[in-house]
């Protein structure tokens, strides 16, 4: 912040008029100069996201890709409890099964999809 104050032959310093206390005229360079550097912050990490591959819509593409692979029913029951939030009662209404067996459905399921991707059901 006193480099600031400092640069351009004391440009900064020398505009103070004394129309108020020094330390108010103080504050309020600093705050400037802080929202400054945290916009200039906020567009250089900006762009440096637009320049990145999009590694989030890959693996996005690759999960969609193996509950492809699941029978419909594991596949819809998986994206209910785990995206969608859905209670075992939700489950069960949607898919028309009876609520004491979303559990199972659901367990299934996961050792299914850990087959898939070549890993034993934990």
């Amino acid at each position: 912040m006193f480099v600031e104050l400092w640069k351009n032959d004391a440009k900064l310093l020398k505009s103070f008029q004394g129309r108020s206390a020094f330390t108010t005229w103080l504050s309020v360079i600093a705050y400037r100069v802080a929202a400054r550097e945290f916009v200039r912050r906020l567009r250089a990490r900006a762009a440096e996201a637009a320049k990145r591959p999009k590694a989030q819509d890959t693996r996005d593409g690759e999960a969609l890709e193996l509950l492809e692979r699941l029978p419909e029913i594991d596949r819809r029951s998986i994206v209910m409890f785990h995206i969608h939030d859905c209670s075992y009662r939700e489950i069960s209404g949607r898919l028309g099964i009876p609520l004491n067996q979303v559990g199972m459905v659901l367990l299934r399921a996961r050792e299914k999809l850990a087959r898939i991707l070549g890993r034993a059901p934990e």
